[in-house]
């Protein structure tokens, strides 16, 4: 990878130990990985630097990562920024709600898997190529724009002054006709590769929306293999009837493709779950479940389970854990492995 095109993550510690393991564990990204001692040192780094992302430490003197998080989102340049938070301790609901008031996408307690942060790392360098992509298609069909406008002056000047010429050759004599009809064949020449240049405008426009949707569609249902049994799927974000149905589609053939024996469905990041999401999960396990695997729900928060309570929906069917550590545990017990939780 050249240098130009790594892409800047920001990593905040008051530790030293704790940038070091991280730059361990991402080191092999061939991202550009900046490193903060503190918040106001992170601040710093952003006046000066675009990221992709920030990973930040909660614990920290002086700025804490929530006073840290609430001023980058003041800032216009860092304000749509995603950021994860990484802590050891902290790990309430309210804790974890403080940190997603703060408009954080993600709240991931230490000892961490370093597959996982990988993996969501990825998700969002991915995210941050796609949209430079589609606002550099869109800086250009701007300039097109801009050029095209400009060309479409310059011809209706070419035609006005085309016109003051034919109402003056009226008056003069009759050879000078078949010369006005040559001009007059000429400009509708211009007209219909104007009409075309237009028409090519509009395609690439349609083409960069149908990039743009692809490119969002496939990245907020990834699927990650921990090994050739085990597959996790991390949901962040809303689940509405589009993206429930994709992720019973790239479950289903993800668990062929593998031939993986347990999924992993983690829902720490998804704000709300309803009856319509229960029932899309319920609805993965048991298409998994034909398949001649098993699916383990994990990352339900007690306010998330109390309000499934109150409406009445039962997840008896499903393997349900915790949090994805304990997961990945359980689906490793199944299978016979032994269990391998890093720490970070």
């Amino acid at each position: 990878m050249q240098p130009q095109d790594r892409i800047n993550i920001l990593m905040v510690d008051d530790h030293p130990q704790n940038l070091l393991a991280l730059e361990a564990v991402l080191g092999d990204t061939g991202q550009n990985l900046v490193k903060a001692g503190s918040g106001r040192e992170a601040l710093k780094r952003l006046l000066n630097q675009d990221f992709a992302l920030i990973l930040l430490d909660v614990q920290m003197p002086g700025l804490d990562g929530y006073e840290t998080a609430a001023l980058v989102r003041e800032r216009e340049q860092s304000r749509h920024t995603p950021i994860i938070f990484l802590t050891a301790i902290n790990q309430s609901d309210a804790q974890v709600f403080k940190g997603y008031s703060t408009r954080a996408v993600d709240y991931m307690f230490k000892p961490f898997m370093p597959e996982v942060l990988k993996a969501k790392v990825a998700v969002f360098v991915d995210l941050y190529r796609a949209m430079q992509e589609i606002k550099r298609q869109a800086d250009m069909l701007h300039q097109a724009n801009e050029e095209l406008e400009s060309e479409i002056v310059e011809r209706r000047k070419a035609e006005a002054a085309l016109q003051q010429v034919h109402d003056e050759l009226e008056a003069r004599v009759e050879r000078r006709t078949e010369q006005l009809a040559r001009a007059n064949t000429e400009l509708k020449e211009q007209i219909g590769e104007r009409r075309l240049a237009e028409q090519e405008r509009e395609r690439l426009h349609a083409e960069v929306i149908r990039m743009q949707s692809a490119m969002l569609e496939e990245l907020s249902t990834p699927l990650i293999p921990l090994s050739d049994e085990i597959v996790v799927m991390p949901l962040i974000g809303t689940v509405d009837s589009k993206r429930a149905a994709q992720v019973l589609d790239v479950v289903s053939q993800g668990v062929v493709s593998r031939g993986a024996k347990v999924a992993i469905i983690d829902i720490t990041g998804v704000s709300t779950v309803d009856t319509y999401v229960a029932g899309a999960l319920i609805q993965a396990a048991q298409a998994v479940q034909l398949l001649g695997a098993e699916v383990v729900l994990t990352g339900i928060r007690s306010k998330v389970a109390q309000s499934l309570v109150e409406l009445g929906v039962d997840l008896s069917s499903l393997i349900t854990r915790r949090n994805l550590q304990s997961g990945l545990a359980y689906a490793q017990s199944r299978l016979g492995q032994m269990p391998t939780v890093v720490a970070g």
